[in-house]
């Protein structure tokens, strides 16, 4: 079965492994990432299987009418921009 490791800030997958269940994944990637502490891991990552990934995925584009969601950083900084109001 397949694993991904994702980043728990940006839901974006950063590795794939084949495995035969989460825990050896998770220890793989744990391992990859030089975390030991398994709270700190957590926090940063997630390990799940590459079909509950796709499935999180696509339900959260069915509830945003088909559009990924992302972040406009320029409307909360908008006092930055060096534009003309």
């Amino acid at each position: 079965m397949k694993f991904v490791l994702v980043e728990s800030s940006t839901a974006n997958i950063v590795s794939r492994i084949e495995s035969n269940d989460v825990g050896e994944a998770e220890n793989y990637f744990r391992g990859v990432k030089n975390m030991p502490e398994d709270e700190d891991f957590k926090r940063l990552w997630k390990v799940m299987s590459e079909k509950d990934y796709d499935s999180q995925r696509d339900l959260s584009l069915r509830q945003s009418g088909g559009h990924t969601r992302q972040y406009e950083w320029w409307r909360d900084d908008e006092s930055y921009l060096d534009i003309d109001k």
